[in-house]
């Protein structure tokens, strides 16, 4: 069964810079992505807060402050669409 993903640019956008920012498996930082997408800090956090919940990302455990996040065990949907 295929799963249903919600799309938008912004959330593209987002999800690409949170997991392969820098390089791959090396994303940027919310207020990194809010700056590279003119987004509002609060916009970023609540689409990564949703893609977490949904299993595309997941944030790094080891970092508090700035976090990070990582692909999540859906991330390949995720990436067969993006």
């Amino acid at each position: 069964m295929r799963r249903e993903v919600k799309r938008s640019y912004n959330r593209d956008r987002v999800y690409k810079l949170a997991v392969d920012g820098r390089a791959e498996e090396q994303g940027y930082t919310i207020p990194e992505i809010a700056k590279f997408t003119g987004l509002h800090k609060e916009t970023v956090r609540l689409i990564l807060k949703q893609l977490e919940k949904e299993e595309y990302v997941v944030k790094d455990k080891l970092t508090k402050s700035p976090i990070f996040f990582h692909r999540g065990s859906l991330a390949s949907v995720m990436e067969s669409l993006v």
